[in-house]
């Protein structure tokens, strides 16, 4: 990924987050992608991640668990 487009991302993120939950911040963030070969690949699908520069492993590896665990609860809402 490009740097102009990690920039993006990390400015569409945080602008996000501020707009949708009243000017707060987003301290770390991790998006969670599954990329999956149309063109004949290997037949599987593949997880791609992405974080900010910096990023902790740690704290990438936290947000992921909290998110599964989540979603494995039926907890998450669109709001």
């Amino acid at each position: 990924m490009s740097e102009i487009t990690k920039a993006a991302l990390d400015e569409a993120v945080r602008a996000h987050i501020a707009d949708e939950h009243d000017d707060s911040l987003a301290a770390s963030w991790v998006l969670i992608a599954e990329r999956v070969p149309l063109d004949g690949d290997d037949g599987h699908s593949h997880v791609v991640d992405v974080v900010p520069d910096g990023q902790s492993a740690v704290t990438t590896m936290g947000l992921a668990y909290f998110l599964a665990q989540r979603r494995s609860v039926g907890s998450i809402t669109d709001d």
